[in-house]
Formats: structure tokens, sequence, C-alpha cells
């Protein structure tokens, strides 16, 4: 599976909770999201997000400041909601590969301490037996 393979295959499972993800396509998802997370903030910062922020504006006084900082958190907002349930259901599907119980996907609601568990549990390797 290629590195772009694995992010179309990431949205055709969008609500595919059963089967099984191998660790490159949960790596390969990551890194992809990682970039476009990157690309989001620089055009935050291109839009002059962290400057209107510090300043104490509120969230009205934002949304009035400039069309294009609005997009940007339109876009933003967007992508981290169409994220939530895929991302979800890749975590449950290389759980299930690596031979853990899936309620572990549950650990992800514990701030920082609970994410870092997860991603430790994705580097383990599948459990061929199970197939």
């Amino acid at each position: 599976m290629g590195f772009l393979e694995a992010y179309i295959l990431y949205w055709k499972n969008y609500i595919n909770f059963y089967g099984r993800s191998e660790r490159k396509e949960f790596w390969y998802v990551l890194v992809w999201n990682v970039l476009i997370w990157g690309v989001l903030g620089g055009l935050c910062s291109v839009t002059g997000l962290p400057e209107i922020i510090n300043k104490g504006v509120t969230f009205s006084q934002l949304m009035s400041q400039s069309g294009l900082l609005a997009m940007t958190l339109v876009v933003i907002w967007a992508f981290s909601l169409a994220n939530f349930i895929p991302l979800i259901s890749l975590v449950v599907r290389r759980l299930r590969d690596a031979g853990r119980t899936v309620w572990l996907v549950l650990l992800g609601f514990i701030p920082i301490i609970g994410h870092l568990i997860i991603l430790v549990l994705m580097c383990f390797p599948s459990k061929k037996e199970n197939y």
C-alpha cells in the first residue's frame, strides 16, 4: 500500500469499524493529516490569527475582521469534524490488527496521556494468527 493509497482508503472506510488496518496505513494517514494541519496552521499565520487572538478579540469580532480569516477558520473546523469518525475507525481497526481490545480507543478521551498510550499501541506489529 502506497502513501496516497492509504489516505484514499482512509476516506473510503469512513465509518468502517470492522476489519483490520496495517501499521503503515495508520502512519501514512497520520503523516497526511500532519501535513494538512501544517498547511492550515500556516494559513492561520498568514491571515494574522495569532495577532488578533492576542488582542483579546471576541469570536464575533474575529469573524467580522477578514473574509479570508473566517474562511480559514471554517475550513479548519470542517476538517476537524470530518476527520473525527474516520480517525476513530482507523484506530479501532489498527487495535484489532494488533490483537488488542477495541475498547482501548476510549483512552483517546484522556488528554495527553491517553493519546500517547494510543500512539504507542499503534506501533505494535500485526497478529498473524487472527487472520
